[in-house]
């Protein structure tokens, strides 16, 4: 299993993502949350035949955007809370630790771990050196564990 960002997601309890379309279309949500990665309204315009977002013209394919034929704006309200950056950098450390990337579970289990504390800590600073090395401790005790473990066969 490879940990994703919705699994991330799922690990924090975060909610779910919110997408509202106004106009004369169907959005695939799938395509969506793959082009768009950060919340905020997109309106998109219909002129001379194409469509803009920003002033830029856009396929409405590449967003999931099926547009009907007789509309001529859509505007789409996307929340999201994107986690990519704290789940990259927690491969990040884990591979700077030594630890390579495994079908583990307990990697997985740790790269969850290590994300949710960069998420959770993202405004966090160290006024006492205690706190800082404990923190070094506790994302130690994983690194050892799993610099030497093997694969697992899990579903």
């Amino acid at each position: 299993m490879a940990v994703g960002s919705d699994d991330l997601r799922e690990y924090l309890r975060l909610p779910a993502d919110e997408i509202t379309v106004e106009g004369k279309a169907t959005l695939d949500n799938t395509a969506w949350k793959a082009a768009v990665k950060k919340s905020g309204t997109y309106e998109f315009n219909k002129v001379n035949e194409e469509w803009l977002l920003n002033g830029a013209t856009v396929d409405l394919s590449e967003y999931g955007i099926v547009p009907e034929n007789t509309g001529t704006k859509i505007i789409v309200e996307y929340e999201t809370e994107n986690v990519d950056l704290y789940l990259k950098a927690a491969i990040s450390k884990a591979r700077a630790a030594g630890v390579e990337a495994s079908d583990n579970a307990q990697y997985d289990l740790f790269i969850l771990a290590l994300a949710g504390l960069y998420y959770d800590n993202r405004g966090m600073t160290f006024d006492d050196p205690r706190n800082e090395q404990a923190a070094r401790n506790m994302i130690n005790s994983f690194v050892l564990e799993l610099r030497y473990a093997k694969s697992d066969a899990y579903d």
